[in-house]
């Protein structure tokens, strides 16, 4: 499997990137989920997991109580639940490009998602992997990004028109090749 993951710094526009290349190649060529703010006026109260196919699910929020805490965000448990993993198996399955935004400590808090894309990217199937996944040293992370066919693209405020355009020019050209 092809694998693209974006990396930057909390805020940089990995997602908006994500959501720009998604818009350039054609949204029917992707499935899975990507992640986004829940804001009250200018202050970020906690994400929710939107699937690209339709639907959101809550996945943290400042007012959330729980065992598992991402700074000051609660994660729901469960959030990586039969429709999020529908949604990433169905893009798979279907030949689009599965889209898993963000790796990161919230997610990676649910026990099964972590392997669920460990499993994605070492698949000999053809396929592409579109992601974000975070900057800061983390084990799992860290060996996400070492897996054979991982590249990692951080992404800066000076690179990210330049890399929507080269991502979505090689996304194209692997879906025309038919990988």
């Amino acid at each position: 499997m092809h694998t693209l993951l974006l990396t930057g710094k909390s805020q940089m526009g990995k997602t908006t990137l994500l959501k720009r290349i998604i818009d350039t190649v054609g949204a029917e060529h992707f499935g899975g989920f990507y992640t986004e703010e829940i804001r009250d006026a200018s202050e970020r109260m906690g994400f929710t997991c939107v699937l690209l196919g339709g639907g959101t699910l809550p996945l943290a929020h400042v007012g959330l109580n729980g065992p598992h805490r991402v700074g000051r965000y609660g994660v729901r448990a469960g959030w990586f639940n039969e429709e999020v993993r529908r949604s990433l198996t169905e893009a798979k399955d279907s030949g689009k490009i599965v889209v898993a935004d963000e790796i990161g400590r919230m997610q990676m808090s649910d026990p099964e998602f972590l392997p669920f894309i460990q499993g994605l990217i070492a698949s000999p199937e053809p396929g592409i992997l579109l992601g974000s996944i975070m900057e800061e040293s983390d084990a799992d992370a860290d060996a996400l990004k070492a897996l054979p066919g991982v590249r990692v693209l951080p992404v800066t405020w000076e690179n990210r028109d330049r890399l929507q355009a080269e991502i979505a020019s090689e996304i194209e050209a692997l879906l025309r090749a038919g990988k």
